[in-house]
């Protein structure tokens, strides 16, 4: 019988500043999947429980984002009452597109 190995977590690297306006950067940096999903979860619930309302996500060092960190965003969102995306890779805005979260995480423009 064959083993099974977990494969390493991909690299990510998560910083969160909040400005005097009350708006919360968080930038992402790596590739978040489903290797680290639950990493980036952990920080970015201790960002919000500062009682952060509003959040922009810079993806701007983003290399890939699969489904997981898609719903991760998703669940975000849910919980502040304003959410926008700066710098969105050209691949992860299409795959925002293809999924009809382009209006629930919408890009800066």
């Amino acid at each position: 019988m064959a083993a099974i190995h977990k494969a390493p977590s991909a690299a990510v690297f998560v910083t969160c500043v909040t400005g005097s306006d009350g708006v919360t950067v968080v930038s992402i940096a790596g590739e978040l999947d489903t290797s680290n999903v639950d990493e980036v979860r952990r920080q970015l619930e201790a960002t919000l429980a500062a009682s952060s309302t509003a959040l922009v996500v810079d993806l701007s060092k983003l290399g890939f984002m699969d489904s997981s960190g898609l719903a991760l965003l998703v669940q975000v969102a849910a919980r502040v009452e304003t959410i926008s995306l700066r710098h969105v890779p050209a691949l992860i805005q299409r795959l925002l597109d293809a999924t009809g979260l382009s209006d629930i995480l919408a890009a800066e423009k």
